[in-house]
């Protein structure tokens, strides 16, 4: 391992360097404008579900996510943004999801 970094361990990527207009971005405007009301976390879901599982989530999966999710305050800034990555987390752990990437 060099430089005690173990993504490095030949030291092959030492010294790239990735464009700025090819580093990933996922912009989550839309998807905290949908986390902040519970009425509206079936539609975040859908969202994440085309997104990222390809529609393929299944009506228990995406029930159990929605109401998980209403578990979670949506008080403030902070709570929305931690809801809306946890909804992100629950699709991508989803087995529809995993089983098909």
């Amino acid at each position: 391992m060099i430089r005690n970094d173990p993504t490095d361990e030949k030291g092959l990527y030492s010294n790239e360097s990735i464009p700025d207009n090819e580093k990933a971005f996922y912009d989550l405007s839309i998807t905290l404008s949908l986390a902040d009301d519970n009425d509206e976390l079936h539609i975040l879901v859908d969202r994440l579900d085309m997104l990222s599982a390809h529609g393929l989530l299944s009506d228990a999966s995406h029930n159990l996510i929605v109401e998980t999710l209403k578990e979670f305050p949506a008080d403030d800034a902070d709570d929305i943004d931690e809801r809306a990555r946890i909804a992100i987390y629950l699709v991508l752990s989803s087995p529809e999801y995993l089983i098909n990437r």
